[in-house]
């Protein structure tokens, strides 16, 4: 599958998930099928960060090198969205599916189409801002596959926070049978943090897509 984005303008509705701002109108990701394929696939919609929160919004001398990666598309994300895509149709069909690092989000909310029939969807993230920014996307994307596809519902989806930094109380989680991520890795210690967490929350026969940057990508890790 291919993939173009371009901006968009879409009849937002009212979502509340933080202060109302003037930021442009979302991004329009779409995806063909390669040639010769009768497939059609979805279209996701996205809305950017604010580049003016572009600010040290942790307290105190606590903020982590990557704190604004999730403020922008990468690469990565839309590499694992076109692998998702070549899945086998009934991939996701009655699954949980956790997105970690998710930043704009693209791979978790294409995961939350109608069409794939997931059980449910959590996008997650540690900045705020990204989070909330992560809702308003869930709800931008709702709304347009409610006005556009008929008869199939959305799967139960949320987005919050989840730090990989810090003390993991299994009680309070539940396990997934996919977890997907892309672009993670900004320093040696992430890839280690990646791993506890897929040993605590994937399913013992779950399965987990991780695409990331090569060496020349960003941190060069």
């Amino acid at each position: 599958s291919l993939c173009t984005t371009k901006g968009f303008e879409f009849p937002m509705r009212s979502c509340e998930v933080g202060v109302t701002d003037n930021r442009h109108a979302p991004i329009q990701v779409s995806f063909r099928s390669k040639s010769g394929s009768q497939r059609t696939l979805p279209v996701v919609l996205m809305r950017q960060v604010r580049t003016d929160h572009r600010q040290r919004e942790i307290g105190g001398d606590e903020v982590k090198a990557n704190f604004t990666v999730g403020y922008r598309l990468w690469g990565a994300s839309i590499v694992l969205s076109k692998q998702l895509l070549e899945l086998d149709g009934d991939a996701f069909k009655g699954k949980s599916i956790l997105e970690i690092g998710a930043g704009l989000g693209l791979p978790g909310l294409l995961s939350s189409h109608p069409g794939f029939g997931a059980n449910r969807v959590h996008l997650t993230d540690f900045n705020t801002r990204v989070i909330d920014n992560l809702k308003y996307n869930l709800c931008l994307n709702h709304s347009f596959w409610d006005q556009t596809i008929k008869g199939k519902a959305t799967p139960e989806t949320r987005a919050f926070a989840l730090d990989w930094d810090k003390t993991f109380d299994q009680s309070t989680h539940n396990k997934y049978d996919i977890i997907i991520g892309s672009d993670l890795i900004c320093q040696e210690s992430d890839a280690y943090a990646v791993a506890r967490l897929l040993d605590n929350l994937l399913k013992d026969d779950g399965v987990a897509y991780i695409t990331l940057g090569g060496k020349e990508s960003r941190y060069g890790m």
